[in-house]
């Protein structure tokens, strides 16, 4: 892990080092803020089980959006938090706990599926192709399901209809 994604530690009781709650606070080591990375994040966990499969993505998404929002990250999934300009004071602190998410996708989706996101950068969009991938399946089954009953019923009734007409003719 880089050494601009260790955050420094908040002084126990700052209002006594002359602490004014309506300055601006360096948001990553505000515990409340998505740019906060706790020192004891790992980025190898695994957030959820099972890992996401061609199958999963339903149950698979909801529980994972339900780890980022435990982990104040839900923010760099969604799309809600921008990444900042390079210049700017946040840029490194985006950096960091977007590359502890990005981490933390990685190692909760299964070996098939993980080596397709592993040269993307952002967890944007790796959340929105995933989901643009496998969110799909259960509907695409459902549709060949429903293709395969019509072509059943109506192959039924062209044999049937055959049969009549060659037994008329």
């Amino acid at each position: 892990m880089h050494s601009y994604c260790l955050p420094l530690i908040l002084p126990l009781f700052p209002f006594f080092h002359g602490f004014d709650n309506s300055s601006t606070l360096d948001e990553s080591l505000n515990p409340h803020s998505p740019y906060y990375v706790h020192p004891n994040e790992n980025p190898s966990i695994y957030l959820v089980s099972p890992l996401l499969d061609p199958t999963n993505y339903k149950s698979w998404s909801r529980s994972m959006t339900n780890a980022f929002n435990a982990k104040n990250k839900l923010e760099f999934v969604d799309d809600s938090l921008l990444q900042p300009t390079p210049n700017h004071a946040l840029h490194a602190a985006w950096k960091c706990s977007n590359n502890m998410v990005v981490l933390w996708l990685i190692h909760s989706v299964s070996p098939s599926i993980r080596e397709s996101i592993m040269r993307l950068d952002k967890v944007v969009d790796i959340w929105k192709g995933l989901k643009s991938r496998y969110s799909q399946r259960g509907l695409l089954r459902i549709s060949k399901l429903q293709q395969e009953v019509i072509s059943v019923k109506y192959g039924d009734v062209y044999r049937i209809s055959y049969k009549i007409k060659g037994d008329m003719g």
